[in-house]
């Protein structure tokens, strides 16, 4: 059975592909529902502690895909006549994203006295799905 996050993550990609007849777009709700797919199956890394000093110190991580699309913009020339025209490109992202979190404890004891968490993202691919000149 799928969470009710799954679920409206699919819903919201769904409702979002019958509302652009023409070439992709930028979509935020389609960004944030795959990111919530893509978390759901994330591969965390179990804990790592070490103790040093009076302090122990535990560090997890976590990596997940994401995707997203972007769109960049230029001038070009449009028709026979080569009049002046606006291009719009549009991107399909595939970045890996990779989360770490340190948590600092007070000797062996669960007081949790700091925690850190970085975020890093690679980019793993960059598709071009559309190349539209419309004149201006």
């Amino acid at each position: 059975m799928i969470s009710r996050a799954t679920a409206v993550a699919f819903a919201s990609i769904l409702l979002g592909a019958c509302n652009t007849p023409t070439a992709p777009t930028t979509s935020a709700a389609f960004a944030t529902a795959t990111r919530a797919v893509s978390q759901q199956n994330a591969k965390a890394s179990p804990e790592n502690c070490t103790f040093s000093r009076g302090t122990t110190t535990c560090t997890s991580t976590t990596q997940y895909q994401e995707t997203s699309t972007h769109q960049e913009y230029s001038g070009c020339r449009y028709g026979p006549q080569g009049v002046t025209g606006s291009r719009v490109r549009t991107f399909s992202d595939v970045d890996q994203v990779t989360v770490t979190t340190t948590t600092y404890r007070r000797g062996k004891s669960d007081h949790v006295y700091d925690t850190q968490t970085t975020t890093t993202r690679q980019r793993l691919s960059s598709t071009q799905t559309s190349d539209v000149c419309q004149p201006i």
